[in-house]
């Protein structure tokens, strides 16, 4: 796993770097603008030379500045070769059991699968259910709409997402729901969300799946 991968904090200095973008054009602005009235206020004898040669500086500062930075940071930010998020992805979703149910946790473990079951057309016969979206109950209605056999439980509230053993209680009542239909299967960056329920699954891989019982061994024919 590159160092660094699941927690780049460039998109979330993005707001603020675009807002200092704004302030700095505004200066540079306000410098020009009075940069132009004393020069304007010269009494040279060639003013015409003496602007044309503050209208050239000026447009190669305005060309260079970003220049540098494009020259300076695009080997670093160059992610066009960077294929552990797809090679994770296509890894994970190719051990899964047929019609399965695949849980994730955060952002960098769905949008990977997400892009390719509806892109590349892989694996379309895994259901992905976001574990940590399931708070909302807007989430949970729209996949029971969207797939009217997901084990999905749609009653619960806000207020009961709020409580501490709400994780276990809702995979509860997925696997009670269930009823032996479908596998069930987590993914391996879900095993903090997990919490109690984790007893009650078997490393087969890239995932977790339900099992019947705690504490299942390790199949090592799966691994």
């Amino acid at each position: 796993i590159p160092e660094h991968f699941f927690r780049s904090l460039n998109r979330h200095y993005l707001p603020i770097c675009i807002t200092f973008g704004i302030a700095i054009v505004v200066g540079a602005a306000v410098i020009a603008n009075f940069a132009a009235e004393v020069i304007g206020s010269w009494n040279s004898a060639a003013p015409g030379i003496t602007k044309r040669m503050f209208a050239v500086v000026g447009a190669l500062l305005v060309v260079s500045l970003p220049a540098i930075q494009l020259v300076d940071n695009w080997k670093l930010r160059d992610a066009s070769s960077r294929y552990f998020a797809f090679d994770y992805a296509r890894n994970s979703l190719s051990e899964l059991p047929p019609n399965a149910i695949y849980f994730t946790g955060g952002d960098n473990d769905t949008f990977p699968i997400l892009y390719l079951q509806d892109v590349e057309g892989i694996r379309r016969d895994v259901r992905l259910v976001n574990l940590s979206l399931l708070v909302d109950p807007t989430y949970a209605k729209r996949l029971v709409r969207e797939d009217p056999t997901l084990p999905i439980p749609t009653t619960r509230t806000l207020h009961d997402a709020a409580k501490p053993d709400w994780t276990d209680s809702t995979l509860a009542d997925v696997v009670r729901l269930n009823a032996g239909r479908r596998p069930i299967t987590f993914a391996i960056t879900t095993t903090g969300i997990l919490a109690g329920f984790k007893r009650f699954t078997r490393l087969d891989g890239l995932h977790y799946r339900a099992m019947s019982h705690a504490d299942s061994p390790i199949v090592l024919d799966t691994l």
